[in-house]
């Protein structure tokens, strides 16, 4: 056979190298083709060939050092590199989903359609709207029955429903308290009413899970469901429960409607009893205490009652507070990021203030610096950190946003402002940071220490270098002064901002500067209702004392109260029962059941009771309804009517109240003052409430201007009024007027012409 060619032979027998015989077959090419030397020739003829090449040794090396700060630049690199491409894909499935709703919008319209203020849903097409899912058996059945065109309608199982989320309806709230309100309009058709249940569930609104307000376990079905009942009544739940209707009433101010306003109360302590068990002599004071307060009383639909101090320095410290409740916050997230980036190689540092000067004094490309925001707010608010809402300076507003920067990117600059001058704001700095400006509700600056406030020193400072601590414990020094109270007389843009004047009795006044840890406000806080829910119920009778505290009630100190009113039985003369709690802190609780009813003569409103506090004492209380709170006055819009014709503008009336001879009656005087049928005489004869030409009725009175009418009545109970008009000449003249004041603050009654008078259409109704 063939000879292997990749281990050939020689003559002496001997095997060659792979390496050997490929030089061989070289030399013979080049002898060939003639270039070869005839040295080279012979040599190679001659001599014995070569040993093989030994083979390479490996050597052990390693590669260069890769400095640690190249890694992490590859790693951001990479990291960045997937961020884009995860961006670049939910850009795309967005635009899928963008192009996808464009075909369904084309192809069966917008739905849910959003107009100016308003969103329809339409289930009459073949898919459901955006947004909308439907739980059990729904189907989709057409109108035309069969024919498959036109419109459908949805008939839902007995067991099943709809669920519509995502709503994007614009807030509409415009009041102090910025609730929206929404109208619902609801076309369905139920093919028969509830048999086996009392009620059906038609549209429930559930609140979210982080809601404080949230019904959990038993309560979670009042979480605003209305329902169908029996009857085919549309109500909330308690429709059937015959106690929880509250009456209706023709009018004026019944029931609870009647409490709210500015209430003076007065409460007293039990007399002692003498050791025969017989009260003291009448006249005699000795142990008793009686104080008084004047409290504004606020109640809403639910019948929750709130109270508060009306007059006074608390009052003063409330009423402009409650107004200036907004702040403006900037969104720095993006500012935030590019400096740690820059600075920090993309590792945020655990503490804030690493970064905290950086953000707040260096631009970033797009935004402006915090600094320069500043600048131009106190150009609008004035030039002191005390117009943005920092009493104490920049370090109160440093620290007061570390952790909201650290955790959300976001910093508060000012706070304690309108809502016209927040949203003013934030519209003016709208584009000046990436993330921008928004108004925000903020209450903090409510419970900030102001000049003039009462505070309680509660602890020494921890900071700062004392060289001789002892002078803090001695009777001069700082620490004889921790747990007194004070009043804040000055304050100070610095680390140690408040000076406050100690009073002590029998040594000299003391005043000193303190820091803001150091102090506590020592007046009522204003609580949540958690956290008042969650205060020792005197009630229960399990308060535990660990000191002897004073009763809120008949100090000079003022507090607060909450608890409910409901509709007194209608066999009693009383038109509300009141009862509500009292918790400041500092001083006993207490509790007060009261029912509040309508004097003898009407005209004002009294509430007598009981208060209990915590210490077991006890004692009567009285309360009047202040008569700004309840009477009529100022100037009155007069509408006529009479028989068939419509409301008409008659005159403008003034009334003025103040109180009677006879306990509890109000009286009335006034006058009219000018108005279309002021001037209208027995010969003229117009038809009260008629259409008669404005212009002719002015001709007619042009030639003698009459003066005002005089008035007189009085406030017969309820609400109601009841007032006649001088004698003398003229159509009006010695008319009696009978009318209610309802809860909405408009008159509505009838009218009545002098008795005797001749006159047409002599009697009608009218409102003010």
């Amino acid at each position: 056979g063939e000879e292997d060619p990749t281990t050939p032979t020689t003559a002496t027998g001997t095997a060659r190298a792979p390496e050997d015989l490929a030089a061989s077959r070289n030399l013979e090419f080049l002898r060939a083709a003639g270039k070869a030397p005839a040295d080279a020739a012979a040599e190679g003829a001659s001599s014995a060939a070569p040993p093989p090449a030994r083979p390479g040794k490996l050597m052990r090396a390693t590669s260069t050092i890769v400095p640690p700060e190249d890694l992490e630049e590859e790693l951001l690199r990479r990291r960045a590199l997937a961020k884009r491409e995860e961006t670049e894909e939910a850009r795309v499935k967005a635009l899928e989903a963008e192009a996808i709703d464009v075909l369904i919008e084309e192809e069966l319209g917008t739905n849910p359609c959003y107009g100016d203020g308003y969103g329809e849903w339409d289930f009459r097409g073949q898919l459901l709207p955006k947004e909308t899912f439907a739980l059990g058996v729904v189907d989709i059945i057409s109108e035309s029955w069969g024919s498959g065109k036109g419109k459908n309608f949805l008939q839902l199982d007995r067991k099943a429903g709809l669920a519509v989320q995502n709503i994007r309806l614009a807030p509409n709230g415009d009041s102090d308290r910025r609730i929206n309100r929404y109208s619902l309009t609801m076309w369905f058709r139920t093919p028969t009413l509830p048999s086996k249940a009392d009620r059906m569930l038609l549209i429930d609104f559930p609140r979210g899970e982080e809601d404080v307000d949230a019904y959990a376990g038993e309560e979670k079905e009042k979480a605003g469901a209305i329902y169908i009942w029996r009857g085919g009544v549309i109500a909330p739940d308690g429709y059937q429960e015959p106690s929880l209707r509250r009456k209706r009433k023709t009018g004026g101010r019944h029931g609870v409607d009647a409490l709210p306003g500015e209430w003076q109360f007065t409460f007293s302590t039990s007399p002692p009893l003498s050791i025969e068990g017989a009260p003291p002599e009448s006249g005699s004071s000795e142990g008793t205490r009686t104080a008084s307060i004047d409290m504004n009383l606020t109640l809403d639909e639910s019948g929750k009652v709130g109270l508060k101090p009306s007059r006074g320095a608390a009052a003063r410290r409330a009423g402009p507070g409650k107004d200036k409740n907004f702040g403006l916050l900037v969104k720095v997230q993006h500012e935030k990021d590019y400096w740690i980036q820059r600075r920090h190689r993309g590792q945020e540092p655990s503490d804030p203030m690493s970064y905290w000067w950086t953000i707040y004094h260096n631009t970033c490309p797009g935004s402006k610096s915090m600094s320069t925001i500043v600048d131009k707010m106190m150009q609008f608010l004035g030039y002191d950190w005390k117009s943005l809402g920092w009493p104490t300076g920049f370090d109160q507003m440093r620290k007061f946003n570390l952790k909201s920067l650290k955790n959300k990117g976001e910093i508060t600059l000012c706070r304690g402002l309108d809502a016209k001058t927040a949203t003013k704001l934030a519209k003016d700095l709208e584009g000046w940071t990436k993330g921008g400006s928004k108004m925000i509700e903020d209450h903090t600056y409510a419970n900030e220490i102001q000049i003039g406030h009462k505070i309680r020193f509660v602890r020494l400072s921890t900071e700062g270098d004392d060289d001789d601590d002892d002078e803090d414990y001695d009777d001069d020094g700082d620490g004889a002064l921790v747990g007194l109270v004070g009043v804040v007389t000055d304050m100070d843009e610095s680390e140690v901002p408040y000076l406050v004047k100690f009073e002590r009795e029998g040594k000299e006044d003391t005043e000193t500067w303190l820091r803001a840890e150091q102090i506590e406000k020592a007046e009522i806080k204003q609580m949540t209702d958690i956290q008042w829910m969650c205060l020792p119920s005197t009630r229960g009778n399990y308060v535990h004392f660990e000191r002897k505290l004073p009763n809120p009630l008949l100090e000079a100190t003022p507090w607060t109260a909450r608890g409910r009113a409901e509709l007194a039985p209608s066999s009693t003369a009383s038109e509300a029962k009141l009862a509500f709690d009292v918790s400041t802190e500092g001083g006993l609780s207490a509790y007060v059941d009261a029912e509040a009813f309508y004097a003898e003569g009407g005209g004002q409103l009294k509430l007598q009771g009981r208060w209990h506090a915590s210490d077991g004492t006890s004692g009567p209380i009285e309360g009047t309804k202040r008569l700004a709170s309840m009477a009529v006055g100022g100037i009155w819009h007069v509408e006529l009517q009479s028989e068939a014709d419509s409301m008409a503008h008659a005159w403008n009336l003034w009334f003025t109240s103040f109180p009677g001879n006879d306990q509890g009656t109000v009286m009335l005087t006034g006058a009219v003052l000018a108005g279309p049928m002021h001037g209208q005489s027995a010969a003229a004869k117009p038809a009260a409430g008629s259409k008669q030409d404005a212009d002719d009725a002015a001709a007619a009175t042009a030639d003698s201007v009459p003066g005002p009418l005089l008035l007189s009545g009085e406030m017969t109970g309820g609400g109601k009024v009841k007032f006649t008009l001088a004698e003398g000449e003229g159509r009006w003249c010695g008319s009696v007027w009978e009318g209610e004041l309802g809860p909405d603050r408009l008159l509505r009654g009838s009218w009545q012409l002098a008795p005797g008078s001749v006159q047409e259409r002599p009697a009608g109704r009218w409102r003010a």
